[in-house]
């Protein structure tokens, strides 16, 4: 019974905690790091930004199913239906950005990455500016996968607390 309740609170820490770390962590791309590019020629902004895509994988995918999983697990123990609603939506929140990537944002993002790895590439992509192209489709994107996440986060916090 105590090995239940540790793994109660600690879903109820993790399930806002993951998705609101996860809106900030990516918002601060899409605003911060992203627009920075637009500008740069491919030559020097692609190979940065497979450098961000590839290391924010590590941190996107765990993240999420983090999240997802701890609120799953509280919208199945919990008693109340609007709690049992809320942690349902958040887990929807943290889980759908992943099958919202692979759909909406993979051949933009596997795009960027070709042209990074090939000089020929980005000497094309510089003359049609199909990066700068890109690179907006990629920030809009994420920002819908961060609100995503900000209301799974928002709905697993409410849940806990006033649910």
């Amino acid at each position: 019974m105590a090995s239940r309740k540790i793994l109660v609170n600690i879903s109820l820490l993790t399930a806002p905690a993951a998705a609101i770390f996860q809106a900030g962590y990516g918002f601060a791309f899409s605003q911060n790091t992203v627009p920075q590019l637009y500008d740069e020629r491919p030559h020097h902004s692609t190979p940065i930004f497979a450098r961000i895509f590839k290391a924010g994988a590590y941190v996107a995918v765990p993240m999420s199913l983090l999240s997802a999983a701890s609120s799953t697990y509280l919208s199945i123990l919990c008693t109340s239906p609007l709690q049992r609603r809320l942690y349902t939506l958040a887990a929807l929140g943290a889980f759908l950005p992943l099958p919202y990537t692979w759909g909406m944002m993979m051949g933009g993002s596997k795009r960027l990455l070709a042209i990074s790895e090939s000089v020929e590439e980005q000497n094309k992509s510089e003359q049609t500016l199909e990066h700068r192209q890109l690179f907006k489709s990629w920030a809009f994107h994420n920002h819908v996968r961060n609100l995503l996440y900000t209301v799974g986060g928002f709905a697993s916090l409410w849940a806990g607390i006033y649910g």
